[in-house]
């Protein structure tokens, strides 16, 4: 029961964390790079490495956006409803 009224904080958390990494990513691309804009693979305008290192960026920037939101929707739902989303698995021996 837990998980089913969980799932409108999930899909909250889900377009919040986008719109969070969409401007983040914009961000670090300006700070990061001449055009401001994420340089294509498909063509010659830039250096594996700097194509690399953009998505390497962009890779931890998701992650960790979606991680520490999920985190703290979870907290909340345990706040108001008095238990977390899901519950812990038991310890193998």
């Amino acid at each position: 029961m837990r998980k089913l009224a969980y799932v409108p904080f999930q899909i909250a958390t889900l377009v919040l964390s986008l719109v969070i990494t969409k401007r983040v990513s914009k961000a670090v691309l300006a700070a990061t790079t001449e055009e401001g804009r994420k340089p294509k693979p498909r063509t010659g305008e830039s250096t594996l490495p700097r194509i690399a290192a953009v998505a390497a960026v962009q890779g931890a920037t998701v992650g960790v956006t979606k991680v520490t939101l999920d985190r703290s929707v979870a907290a909340t739902f345990r706040h108001l409803f008095g238990a977390w989303p899901e519950k812990p698995k038991a310890p193998q021996a």
